[in-house]
């Protein structure tokens, strides 16, 4: 970056950017893509969108997907970091962006569902409202709660993955549970 460029956040005209020369994602789920459309019309736009000035605007680096549920929520600006024009690791942001993190486990999932739905006084449904899930997934994950606590504990110490743990839970004797979570 030189001197006289620097970073900065700003609210960029949605007709100013330009879909990525390189996009990472060919393809985009469009249950997924409502659901983004959705939650940004309910709660706005939570994280800014990344973007390179480029001739006749600005090229989107990061947040491909917030753009998009931007543009056809009719959005007239949305708040972007803009990185300098020679900025050197464009092409790499849209990587990290998607690669370079950590989903949500599903214990710390049912945890903060739980907290959600005793500290807002909401019904599962209006839970799930809430969050763009069905009825039956928050049903499901707030279900790990009573799970039997080897199985909990294995799922914590990725022994094994959220839906071998979901069947091992519905096991009900102890030592059988036991013998299966030892292999």
């Amino acid at each position: 970056m030189s001197e006289n460029e620097s970073v900065r956040l700003v609210e960029v005209r949605v007709d100013q950017l330009i879909e990525p020369v390189t996009p990472i994602r060919l393809r985009m789920d469009d249950e997924k893509m409502d659901e983004l459309r959705q939650s940004m019309a309910k709660i706005g736009l939570i994280e800014p969108i990344v973007v390179c000035a480029r001739e006749g605007g600005y090229e989107v680096l990061a947040g491909h997907r917030r753009f998009l549920a931007a543009r056809a929520l009719g959005w007239e600006k949305i708040r972007a970091i803009v990185m300098p024009k020679l900025y050197e690791y464009g092409e790499v942001v849209k990587l990290h962006e998607n690669l370079i993190r950590e989903d949500v486990h599903p214990i710390d999932e049912c945890e903060f569902l739980h907290y959600l739905k005793e500290t807002m006084y909401l019904t599962v449904e209006e839970l799930a409202a809430l969050v763009f899930k069905s009825g039956s997934y928050v049903y499901e994950k707030l279900s790990m709660r009573e799970w039997p606590q080897d199985v909990r504990e294995a799922l914590v110490d990725d022994v094994i993955v959220y839906s071998t743990a979901r069947e091992f839970a519905r096991i009900d004797d102890a030592i059988v549970r036991r013998e299966y979570l030892r292999f």
